[in-house]
């Protein structure tokens, strides 16, 4: 095959273009960077012929994103390109500073040996991931990262996905002696050499990106989300040190080709497991919990409307909320995630004492009760999933209990994350997940029982309760 030139400009810290291929090529790099995306076929799009289904990584154009060069690069050889690269980006220099276990003694801060050695490799690589379990301590791992960043000069900006883990993330880098702010809610702290925003600020001052030289996605699962997607690829997409950090990495391909064309690949991962092994977090025993009602398979058409059916279910609801208070007295601090704010209102009045949080609640209120787990053994939490699946830190949880919680590969392992600290008096934790005896009920925990599996977590029999 005849020799051709073809040009590489890369643009930014995320694209570049490819000029001068010939036809054939562009097809093959088309077909290799589409994926379908998770659940194609049931959308409209698809099924009135308008989309193929696929997420496409490299377009008709020549767009394509600067870290799949690699793979593209190896295409090009093979069909006998002469490659020019044309470089237009801001030339920055990699900081010489290293994580180590002393990084904070100054302000009784010490450092684990897989914390210093994950964020070591990340400053080797200057982007992409370290996966850690829920309990690691992900917020020392990123203030290691960041004072090391901030120590050669540069401005670092951390996201997080809720109020609660700004001000949580911000107060470890004020602990560790850093010069940090908060940008969420009423708190505008631009001006410090460290930010912790959420991504939900953000979106409305998104031009605030280009101020910073380096991001940490911290729960980066999230940047599938087209919101935190635009903040680093279009208003960010000048930040040459680009870092996630996250307990879970999904499942489905196309998300997974999304992160990491937008941050990079994964460098290091540090299991549960292998955290439970070693001593880092509590012991893990699931036990699954099936409400056995009296309701056929067959009355429920789809996941809707038996959705729907278990959520509004009184007497359903009241076994529930006997078992809750039964665990609460055999275990203790029981905190229970629920999928509706309607499910969790009306456990709340059924539960003396118990209290519910959703996302109406300020993070006041909400620290004031996380804060009660500290002194108290039997304190009844029922949350949403979306406010506390992710993120929280509660010591001393001796009891989790998960409501019809889907097949979410993230949420599942991120959930059972919410139990794993360790505390003086905790080195293990009970978590019930509880579940219909109904089609997609079941189809759905049998994919959790996959996922608890893969992460090692021993499941005991089910427990079957019928209603009465």
């Amino acid at each position: 095959m005849k020799q051709q030139k073809c040009i590489i400009t890369v643009k930014d810290e995320v694209f570049c273009f490819i000029s001068n291929l010939r036809p054939t090529t562009l097809e093959q790099l088309e077909k290799k960077f589409a994926v379908y995306v998770e659940g194609y076929f049931f959308m409209p799009a698809y099924k009135l012929g308008r989309w193929d289904g696929k997420k496409k990584f490299f377009e008709k154009t020549g767009k394509t994103y600067i870290r799949f060069l690699p793979e593209i690069l190896e295409i090009l050889i093979q069909e006998n390109y002469d490659v020019e690269l044309i470089d237009q980006r801001k030339a920055f220099q990699n900081p010489t500073g290293r994580s180590h276990k002393d990084q904070f003694k100054e302000y009784g801060v010490e450092l684990r040996p897989y914390q210093t050695g994950a964020v070591n490799i990340l400053l080797d690589e200057g982007s992409g991931f370290i996966i850690a379990g829920t309990g690691a301590g992900k917020s020392l791992i990123c203030a290691s990262l960041a004072d090391i960043y901030g120590q050669a000069g540069y401005k670092t900006i951390t996201v997080v996905p809720s109020s609660d883990l700004v001000s949580q993330t911000a107060d470890w880098y004020k602990v560790c002696g850093m010069d940090a702010g908060e940008y969420s809610g009423a708190k505008k702290e631009i001006d410090c050499q460290h930010v912790v925003a959420t991504w939900q600020s953000l979106q409305n001052n998104p031009r605030l990106m280009s101020f910073f030289h380096m991001f940490i996605i911290d729960e980066a699962h999230g940047v599938k989300g087209q919101v935190i997607y635009d903040l680093i690829t279009e208003h960010g997409k000048e930040i040459p040190f680009r870092f996630g950090v996250t307990g879970t990495f999904p499942k489905p391909q196309a998300d997974q080709m999304t992160l990491k064309s937008t941050i990079g690949p994964i460098h290091k991962e540090i299991p549960a497991k292998w955290l439970i092994e070693n001593g880092y977090l509590a012991k893990v025993e699931i036990e699954p919990v099936v409400i056995e009602s009296k309701a056929a398979e067959d009355d429920f058409p789809d996941y809707a409307s038996e959705r729907s059916y278990i959520a509004k279910n009184e007497k359903r609801l009241d076994v529930i909320a006997d078992l809750i208070v039964d665990k609460c007295d055999k275990f203790g601090n029981t905190l229970v995630l629920v999928n509706s704010v309607e499910m969790g209102e009306k456990l709340q009045k059924m539960i003396k004492d118990s209290v519910f949080l959703y996302g109406e609640n300020d993070k006041k209120e909400r620290k004031a009760q996380y804060d009660m787990y500290k002194e108290r053994n039997d304190v009844i939490t029922i949350a949403t999933f979306g406010i506390a699946s992710t993120g929280i830190s509660i010591d001393r949880i001796f009891c989790l209990m998960l409501l019809d919680s889907g097949k979410s590969f993230v949420r599942a392992i991120q959930s059972v994350g919410r139990g794993t600290r360790l505390a003086a008096d905790k080195n293990s934790v009970h978590v019930v997940d509880v579940y219909a005896n109904l089609k997609w009920s079941k189809k759905h925990f049998k994919e959790r029982k996959k996922f608890y599996d893969e992460a090692g977590y021993p499941v005991t029999a089910p427990v079957k309760i019928k209603i009465k």
